[in-house]
C-alpha cells in the first residue's frame, strides 16, 4: 500500500524553507486566525519571496524567518523573525530569546500578544505603521452618515463625470493579454504615487503587481482583478483576494489608476466592496499605511471599524 507522507516543518531552532509543497500546510495553519495582510500566503510570497522565507514549529506556534523583501530589508538586519499562533506564549518567548537567534520579534500579530500571561517579562511595542485597516463592507456600500460624507462625495463626483462612459470588467490575471494590458497601463498612466517624492517613487507596487501576476499559476487562492474602463480604455484596476479562512474577509492588494481621472480611488474601493458583498463577505482588509502620512489620512477617511495590530517584542532588561 502506497502512503504519501505529509511535508514536515522543522522544530525550533531548526528551520525549513517555505517550498511549494508546504503552501497547503501554511495556508491551513492560518485558517483559524484573523487574516493579517502580511501573513496571507499570497502576500508573503509576493512581498517577501517564498525562497527567502523559512518556517519552524515552536510549541505549536509557527516561527517565520524572513531575509528579504521587495522594499529591501527595513525591518531588521540580515534576517528578522515573527511568530504566528497563540500557544504557550510565555514559554515560547522564553525559548525563542534564550536561543540567541534574535533579540527581537517583529510584526507579531495581536492574537499572539493577547495570549501572553506574563506581560511584565516582555517589552511589547505597537507597530502602528504595519497595522491593518479593517473596513465594514455594509457601511461602505450604504455610505450613510457624517462619517462617510467624504466617501459619498468622492464617488458621486466620479459618477457625475464618468457614469455614462465607464464600465467595470473582470480581468483574468493569468491571461497573457491582460498581463500585457496592465503592464502597459502602469507604464503609461499618470500614477500619482509613482511621482518624484511621492509615496512610491521607486515603483515598488509595480514590481509587486508583476510578481503577483507571475505567481498566479502557483497560488492556491487566486487573486482577482476588476478593471475600470473609460471610453473602452483601461483607466484603473483593483486587485484583491479572499484567503481560505474561518474568518471570511477580503484582502485589498492594489488599487492603481490613471491620475488624470479625479476621485477614482474611492470608486474602486466601492467596486471592490460591492463585489465582495455579493459573496456574503462583510469585511475588507485595506492593509497598512506603512507610516506614510498621505496613505494614513486617506485610509482613516474610509472609517475602519477596527485594526489588526502588530507589535515588536523584546525581553525586558533587568
Amino acid at each position: 500500500m502506497l502512503t504519501i507522507s505529509k511535508p514536515r516543518v522543522a522544530t525550533f531552532p531548526e528551520f525549513t524553507s517555505l517550498s511549494p509543497d508546504l503552501y497547503e500546510f501554511y495556508q491551513g495553519y492560518l485558517f483559524d486566525y484573523p487574516q493579517h495582510c502580511d501573513f496571507s500566503l499570497n502576500n508573503l510570497l509576493i512581498w517577501f519571496g517564498g525562497d527567502k522565507i523559512k518556517l519552524s514549529m515552536l510549541n505549536r506556534n509557527l516561527v517565520l524567518q524572513i531575509s528579504e523583501s521587495i522594499y529591501a530589508n527595513e525591518l531588521g538586519g540580515t534576517s528578522w523573525y515573527t511568530i504566528i499562533g497563540r500557544h504557550k506564549s510565555d514559554k515560547t518567548l522564553s525559548t525563542f530569546f534564550e536561543s540567541g537567534v534574535s533579540d527581537s520579534l517583529m510584526m507579531v500579530p495581536d492574537y499572539f500578544v493577547s495570549s501572553i500571561r506574563r506581560p511584565d517579562k516582555w517589552q511589547v511595542d505597537e507597530d502602528k505603521a504595519n497595522r491593518d485597516y479593517i473596513l465594514s463592507i455594509p457601511s461602505l456600500l450604504s455610505k450613510q452618515g457624517k462619517l462617510y460624507e467624504n466617501f459619498r462625495y468622492q464617488i458621486s463626483y466620479f459618477l457625475r463625470y464618468h457614469s455614462e462612459d465607464a464600465r467595470l470588467q473582470d480581468l483574468d490575471l493569468m491571461s497573457p493579454n491582460v498581463q500585457k494590458e496592465i503592464t502597459a497601463s502602469l507604464k503609461n498612466w499618470k500614477v500619482n504615487s509613482f511621482a518624484a517624492g511621492a509615496n512610491d517613487e521607486k515603483r515598488v507596487d509595480e514590481v509587486a503587481i508583476h510578481r503577483l501576476m507571475e505567481l498566479q499559476p502557483h497560488l492556491l487562492v487566486k487573486h482577482r482583478c476588476i478593471g475600470l474602463y473609460i471610453d473602452d480604455e483601461l483607466a484603473g484596476i483593483t486587485i484583491f483576494h479572499v484567503p481560505n479562512s474561518r474568518f471570511r474577509i477580503g484582502l485589498g492588494n492594489h488599487i492603481k489608476f490613471n491620475g488624470k481621472y479625479k476621485r477614482m480611488f474611492d470608486f474602486l474601493v466601492f467596486a471592490t466592496a460591492s463585489r465582495l458583498n455579493t459573496e456574503g463577505i462583510k469585511f475588507l482588509n485595506a492593509e497598512q499605511d506603512m507610516g506614510l502620512h498621505g496613505i494614513r489620512h486617506h485610509k482613516k477617511d474610509l472609517n475602519p471599524i477596527t485594526f489588526f495590530q502588530k507589535y515588536t517584542i523584546r525581553p525586558k532588561q533587568d
